[in-house]
């Protein structure tokens, strides 16, 4: 279904300085998913919730399943 949404193409022109780092709109929309189905009310606790090793054993897999290699930036 996600497959199916036309995503719009970047055509901006190079600027000088540090680049933007985007996330495709898939990974987005999945950690958006992830964040709804286990009820956490903001994007720091879902952030919170990917940074813990100790309480959730699971979290790493939760983090492949979005799409992230790395914990992103808040």
């Amino acid at each position: 279904m996600i497959g199916l949404i036309p995503w719009p193409k970047s055509d901006r022109k190079k600027k000088r300085g540090r680049p933007y780092v985007y996330y495709h709109p898939i990974v987005i929309l999945r950690c958006f998913v992830v964040r709804i189905r286990l009820r956490l009310d903001s994007n720091r606790a879902l952030h919170d919730f990917l940074a813990m090793d100790y309480y959730y054993p699971y979290n790493r897999k939760v983090l492949k399943a979005c799409g992230l290699t790395s914990l992103p930036d808040r």
